[in-house]
């Protein structure tokens, strides 16, 4: 078995033996972190980013808007989703590994 099956395998004995209630309240800071990272970039990008046609995106809209902030963010707009995805799945890591810490913390103080 390899060792990434084996830390899977982990992830989902440790999912069990929590609450239902942590376990939700964690899916909800971990989807907080991956929307305010994406639309962190997607804002960054559609402020201060131009298309290859040298329009500022932000007076673009709907299908232009969205091909030309990805292209923007990737190169590409098949990069830049997959950029984009990323970028937005480590920020959630982050926001939902951030709580935890603080949550830490606060129960080490309390001792």
């Amino acid at each position: 078995m390899t060792n990434n099956v084996k830390k899977i395998k982990k992830v989902f004995e440790n999912l069990k033996n929590k609450p239902l209630k942590e376990t939700v309240n964690d899916i909800g800071k971990f989807k907080l972190g991956v929307l305010a990272t994406s639309g962190t970039i997607t804002g960054l990008v559609g402020t201060f980013g131009t298309a290859g046609t040298g329009t500022a995106i932000s007076t673009l809209s709907g299908a232009s808007l969205t091909s030309a902030t990805l292209a923007a963010i990737g190169g590409s707009v098949a990069m830049g989703t997959v950029v984009l995805g990323s970028s937005a799945l480590v920020g959630g890591g982050l926001v939902l590994w951030g709580f935890k810490k603080i949550k830490q913390k606060k129960c080490n103080n309390k001792k």
